[in-house]
């Protein structure tokens, strides 16, 4: 949902680099310019309990920057050899 709600709200732009696509790619239908975007998990450690599905840990990212990020984070990573 908190993709939608940014997009109804008019702010389509990567919270990280600050790519919009739909001015990058004006002419796509809305569909195809929202899937160039991902909701990322602001701090991955609290993934899946109640503080860490609210909107304050939540960052609308392009697909970029989620890669990079979650590469920098070692999601790429089986759980059992990250660290913490």
């Amino acid at each position: 949902m908190y993709k939608v709600e940014k997009w109804v709200k008019g702010e389509h732009q990567c919270e990280k680099c600050g790519f919009d696509p739909t001015v990058a790619y004006p002419l796509l239908d809305t569909k195809v310019q929202s899937s160039m975007m991902d909701v990322d998990h602001i701090n991955p450690k609290i993934k899946h309990t109640p503080e860490g599905e609210k909107p304050s840990n939540y960052s609308l990212n392009c697909k970029h920057c989620h890669i990079v990020k979650s590469h920098e984070e070692g999601d790429y990573k089986p759980k059992k050899y990250k660290n913490g």
